[in-house]
């Protein structure tokens, strides 16, 4: 079987669709894409959520939840729906092909060291000498600003792939087009270039701004993620730190969609009934009793207004991280590679401990 990765949307599901000659209703991001990836002449079998769970029973909901992660793990693909096609999305798609002929930037890929960035920047200058660049760029940021790459659950979807096929519209794209031009667009080189780029239009004013702010970003973080979950599972802080600006529609899915990627450690289910200030609470200390580490606490504010107002004081709020600017500074130092500034007792091993003689009890840290 095949899973498919997409956004919800915010339709209602009013769209008919026939599932064993019964009608079911879906919502429109999702008509559309069973419309454009359902073949004519043969049978395709599909895992979709919104289809294969139950979302009104709170009991299946939580228990399918769980099991996602294997879903993903074990799919032949995963199929990704980026969403209709934009008007200049082909164009931009091709753009993307074509500038791979003047940066060589896949043998660079597959050959670290063969060519140097400076290298790379200068095709991209020839690529950016091209006729009708503004169009092309703007196809090229049409394709990076789709809410998929933002949404919560993606990350594990593709983190867990054994391949992967993207559709956007009717085009059918290459996954390791869409990494490697993202990667390309960290190059410093890259983006100087791209800085002295002269657009002729408003939506090439658009897109050179969009691209300088790392709209691809997204994209290099997931295949480095990926490449990661191919050695082993990764600890929930790591995980917290390259997730932290995807939204989810349930504010508790910023922790269960990480849960399949997850290694092992303190064991955290998926469980519906609990309130947003529970699963956050029951996340925050997993971060510290895996980790054996308190830097977590160093992310949180005094005085944050946009805090949820029943999380007791020592737990992160994981919808609002990315509003804070000061956590990008302090992320590096949850990676469990990181390296300390500072080693008072080298070989002994911190011991945190989570009171438990008060009844409530899992709202107090002592340490």
């Amino acid at each position: 079987f095949e899973a498919l990765s997409y956004t919800w949307g915010d339709e209602k599901a009013d769209y008919p669709i026939l599932i064993d000659g019964n009608v079911f209703h879906v919502r429109r991001n999702l008509y559309c894409a069973l419309r454009e990836i359902r073949p004519t002449s043969s049978s395709r079998i599909l895992w979709i959520d919104a289809i294969c769970i139950n979302q009104n029973d709170v009991s299946e909901r939580s228990c399918q939840v769980a099991q996602m992660g294997n879903v993903y793990s074990f799919a032949e693909r995963v199929v990704v729906w980026l969403g209709e096609s934009h008007s200049l999305s082909d164009l931009g798609f091709d753009a993307m092909t074509e500038c791979f002929q003047f940066t060589d930037i896949m043998c660079k890929a597959a050959m670290p060291g063969t060519k140097s960035n400076d290298t790379v920047a200068e095709g991209f200058a020839k690529f950016l000498a091209l006729p009708n660049m503004d169009n092309c760029l703007f196809g090229i940021t049409a394709i990076y600003i789709r809410p998929w790459w933002r949404r919560m659950w993606t990350a594990q979807e593709i983190g867990l792939a054994r391949e992967i096929e993207v559709q956007y519209g009717s085009r059918n794209i290459s996954w390791e087009l869409l990494h490697l031009f993202a990667t390309m667009m960290m190059l410093v080189p890259v983006h100087n270039v791209l800085r002295q780029y002269t657009p002729h239009s408003e939506s090439g004013r658009q897109a050179v701004k969009l691209l300088l702010a790392r709209i691809t970003l997204r994209a290099q973080s997931m295949e480095d993620t990926r490449k990661k979950l191919g050695k082993g599972k990764l600890n929930l802080s790591l995980l917290a730190r390259v997730t932290m600006d995807r939204y989810a529609t349930d504010p508790r899915d910023k922790i269960y969609g990480l849960l399949g990627m997850m290694n092992e450690g303190p064991t955290l289910r998926p469980d519906y009934t609990l309130s947003v200030s529970e699963v956050y609470t029951a996340a925050t200390k997993a971060m510290i009793v895996q980790t054996k580490d308190l830097t977590v606490l160093s992310f949180l504010l005094d005085g944050d207004l946009d805090r949820l107002p029943d999380l007791p004081s020592w737990v992160l709020d994981f919808q609002n991280l990315s509003k804070d600017r000061r956590l990008g500074a302090l992320c590096g130092f949850i990676e469990d590679v990181c390296e300390r500034t500072y080693s008072a007792a080298p070989t002994v091993g911190p011991e945190v401990h989570f009171t438990p003689e008060f009844k409530d009890a899992d709202r107090l840290l002592r340490l």
